[in-house]
């Protein structure tokens, strides 16, 4: 959980450690719903941000990629495909029905009780699901490599293919879709549509923007670097959300292009560990706006310091720092990040 209310001064204020593989989440109202990796849909209670609680979950047959909520939890399921729940009752989840996709559904937007699936083994697919206990099938489309991200604006859909990367497809309708352009990008991931743009992330480090005013003839007009690989993307009110492989970002969407919004961390935006749970050892990233001197502490659950390290001055960039953790027993432990008047903590989890 991220304080966003200043933009250029994200702060972490509260975290869940989640065992089953996240892998989506949605926000609806107090609740916060996340696809986990390990066949199941957990539904957090977020009414207090500074201390979320699990409410409950719901099992499944199935890796769960991606969910999307309104009135209804539409959840893809990779290997069983489209799955419906009724979250009347967030306590009380309830399985309302299945439709079975060509391949594997990775990810899924619905509109008007009509779903858009991207089917990672199979292509993309339009299903019928305004009777939520039998949904039908409406239409498909066959991809060579598979789809693995969906956005719908207006009669478009916008889809990210594996290798063909940026593919518009007419949805106006829905029983009758048809391709109407293609774009390589290569190792492209999310996209998200905002205005007459098209923002795509993209596994290099970068993001690339399109105008989308004509739909029939996609044009290239910004790119812009991210820490690491962009992974997915949300955008709420003219910015971006950048969760990538190492930092949260955030930037400001200007039509004449993207700009920077501060996203080069105070001192660790963030910081992260990986492995996370960990053996023995676990490295940490963190990255320094300026030169500074840096002293890396850690403690813990009950406040007591087991170990600090006296980094010394590092220059401004990225950086690491491997935590050796021998002789501690398993738990939980925070560590704290102190690069000159800034700092930084971060959680992680030894288990042996």
């Amino acid at each position: 959980m991220v304080d966003i209310a200043d933009m250029s001064h994200p702060v972490k204020i509260s975290s869940l450690h989640i065992y089953d593989d996240p892998q989506d989440v949605e926000v609806e109202g107090q609740y916060a719903y996340i696809a986990n990796e390990n066949q199941r849909v957990t539904i957090v209670d977020i009414s207090n941000p500074y201390n979320p609680q699990v409410l409950t979950s719901i099992d499944s047959l199935c890796h769960a990629k991606e969910i999307f909520i309104d009135s209804l939890a539409y959840v893809a399921y990779c290997w069983s495909g489209v799955r419906v729940l009724d979250i009347t009752d967030p306590a009380n989840p309830a399985y309302l029905s299945t439709f079975n996709t060509v391949g594997w559904a990775w990810d899924i937007y619905e509109r008007d009780g009509i779903l858009h699936v991207a089917d990672n083994s199979g292509g993309f697919c339009t299903i019928d699901a305004r009777d939520p206990h039998h949904p039908v099938l409406l239409d498909s489309l066959r991809s060579l490599h598979g789809t693995i991200s969906v956005c719908v604006d207006g009669d478009y859909a916008y889809l990210i293919d594996a290798w063909a990367g940026l593919v518009i497809l007419n949805v106006s309708d829905p029983a009758n879709i048809f391709r109407v352009c293609t774009r390589y990008i290569s190792q492209a991931r999310d996209i998200q549509v905002f205005e007459n743009y098209a923002i795509i992330s993209r596994g290099t480090g970068r993001l690339r923007v399109y105008d989308i005013s004509d739909p029939l003839s996609p044009v290239p007009v910004d790119s812009v670097n991210t820490w690491g690989s962009a992974n997915e993307l949300c955008i709420r009110n003219g910015y971006i959300y950048v969760a990538d492989e190492i930092y949260f970002e955030i930037l400001r969407f200007i039509p004449t292009g993207i700009q920077d919004y501060d996203t080069r961390p105070r001192a660790s935006a963030l910081p992260l560990n990986y492995p996370n749970p960990f053996n023995v050892s676990t490295t940490i990233l963190y990255a320094l706006p300026s030169e500074s001197e840096v002293i890396i502490e850690f403690f813990d659950i009950t406040g007591r310091i087991v170990d600090a390290a006296t980094i010394g001055r590092l220059k401004a960039g990225e950086q690491s720092h491997i935590w050796n953790a021998a002789g501690l027993s398993s738990g939980i432990y925070f560590y704290r990040i102190k690069a000159d008047e800034f700092s930084e903590t971060g959680k992680c989890l030894l288990l042996r």
